[in-house]
């Protein structure tokens, strides 16, 4: 097939609705020397006849289409070189070629389509070594073509323009170009949720656990680890009264003018150590693990969320009040900066159950001698006192000051909530574009009873000179999952009767 020229008699479409000649990928046909686009007269006609109809787009790429005819012609030549390289590819322009008068009927050649076709017919009937084919995008030409056995090439997907838009589109379009340009002189508002770790989520998705309250035989079992393990004292030392040679080193200075009497415990604490003390603190190890579950729960942290916003914008956004809500089964609580910040490094008071009272013993105590009364009065005036007088009562009171707010910076409105809520808000009179994100954080509190909890968080942003409220949503869903206190209860009754 190579040194063979393929003739493709073009459609009107090929000329209004595909890029340009030049544009086209031409390798499907690397196979043939020259292509040649051949232009039968028909076609001319429908061309002059578009070029005239408005300023859409079919009627300007017709008028281009006209004048590119035009300038073949008036060059006194048929053809127009469009591409070198194999294949070659060509525009020609065949007004001499005429539709064959032996196939009409069944061709109407009133019709631009039916006179495309029959040319191709006729030059094929002429010249039968010719490989010509039409080439159209419309469906018609294609059925007439296949009536005939007259060979044709769909034109390729990847050669027709974008669909022009319409007029209500473009207006449309218009408007929107408008808006844009309106809106780059606006803040531009990004925001952006987070889940506990820090990433970005669409979707804020956590576990919360819930812990059982132990059972009577649970407590009865840990009670006796707890009895066996720190049992009543019957050991209170020496019951009678004794006296010894002191040992300490301020002892030994003074001689024998010092001595150690031991004082045995008396009756009276024994007493109120076996029936009160030690009765009452295992009253309050019974009392700690059948509310160990509810301590437990109270150290367990709510879910939390974060929403980090920024303005990216080229203008500051004015008088910006910023709302958090909740749509669902849930209420959020706000966490103030310097709550979040040390929340996660202080671990608070370790758990533990109530230590065990000391049993009473008897002690040993140094007795003076006489004549050692001002040793002992030096010794005292020593220890009482470091010779630097207070300096408390010289310290002034602060003076009350009002406190000017910082424009730029966020407060809540109309003060910082506390407790839990469906929503609260925050605002700035002036929120500066181009720096760090704000960051705001919260806890989600919830009816411990369900077994999931769902719902929506939103954030909603209105500033003066912001078009549109800016509005987030963050999908939430809590699975709450049942957890035993029984193992932190084991725990606590070993670091107890380990001490």
């Amino acid at each position: 097939m190579i040194g063979r020229t393929l003739y493709l008699f073009a459609d009107t479409n090929v000329f209004i609705h595909c890029k340009s000649l030049e544009e086209l990928d031409w390798s499907t046909w690397n196979d043939f020397q020259t292509v040649e686009i051949v232009v039968t007269r028909a076609v001319q006609r429908e061309i002059d006849a578009l070029k005239g109809r408005g300023n859409d787009r079919r009627a300007r790429r017709a008028r281009k289409t006209s004048s590119r005819f035009r300038e073949i012609l008036e060059g006194k030549r048929e053809r127009e070189l469009i591409r070198k390289a194999r294949p070659s590819v060509r525009l020609a322009i065949r007004p001499e070629l005429a539709p064959d008068p032996t196939i009409s009927p069944p061709l109407c050649y009133g019709e631009t389509d039916d006179q495309l076709v029959g040319t191709v017919y006729g030059l094929i009937q002429a010249e039968p070594d010719s490989d010509a084919r039409v080439l159209t995008n419309d469906t018609g030409p294609m059925g007439t073509a296949k009536m005939l056995n007259v060979p044709f090439v769909a034109v390729p997907e990847e050669w027709l323009l974008p669909p022009e838009s319409s007029p209500a589109e473009k207006r449309a379009n218009s408007l929107q170009a408008k808006v844009d340009r309106l809106r780059a002189k606006e803040p531009l508002v990004v925001g952006t949720w987070l889940d506990q770790t820090g990433k970005e989520a669409e979707v804020l998705e956590c576990e919360f656990r819930k812990y059982d309250e132990l059972e009577d035989g649970e407590i009865a079992e840990l009670m006796q680890k707890i009895r066996s393990g720190v049992p009543l004292a019957e050991d209170f030392g020496l019951r009678e009264p004794a006296t010894r040679k002191p040992k300490s080193v301020m002892a030994t200075l003074l001689g024998t003018l010092a001595e150690e009497v031991y004082a045995p415990a008396a009756d009276k604490e024994i007493k109120e150590y076996t029936d009160t003390a030690y009765p009452a603190w295992i009253q309050s190890c019974e009392d700690a693990l059948r509310r160990l579950h509810q301590t437990l729960q109270e150290r367990e942290r709510p879910p939390t969320f974060r929403f980090m916003l920024e303005n990216r914008g080229t203008r500051p956004a004015n008088d910006v009040l910023i709302k958090f809500q909740t749509r669902g089964s849930f209420k959020i609580r706000a966490v103030e900066t310097e709550e979040a910040r040390t929340r996660g490094n202080s671990p608070g008071d370790p758990l533990a159950l109530p230590r065990a009272p000391d049993p009473p013993h008897g002690k040993w105590r140094s007795k003076m001698r006489p004549g050692l009364g001002e040793i002992a009065s030096l010794q005292k005036l020593s220890r009482s006192h470091d010779g630097f007088a207070s300096l408390d009562r010289f310290i002034a009171p602060s003076l009350s000051r009002r406190v000017e707010r910082d424009p730029n910076a966020f407060y809540w409105k109309p003060e910082f909530p506390k407790a839990p809520t469906s929503s609260f808000s925050l605002e700035c009179k002036q929120w500066r574009h181009g720096l760090r994100g704000e960051t705001f954080e919260g806890e989600l509190h919830f009816n411990r009873d369900e077994d999931v909890i769902s719902g929506v968080l939103e954030c909603g942003i209105h500033a003066q000179n912001l078009s549109e409220v800016f509005e987030n949503r963050l999908p939430v869903r809590v699975s709450i999952r049942r957890a035993s206190s029984l193992e932190r209860a084991n725990q606590l009754v070993r670091a107890l009767v380990n001490h």
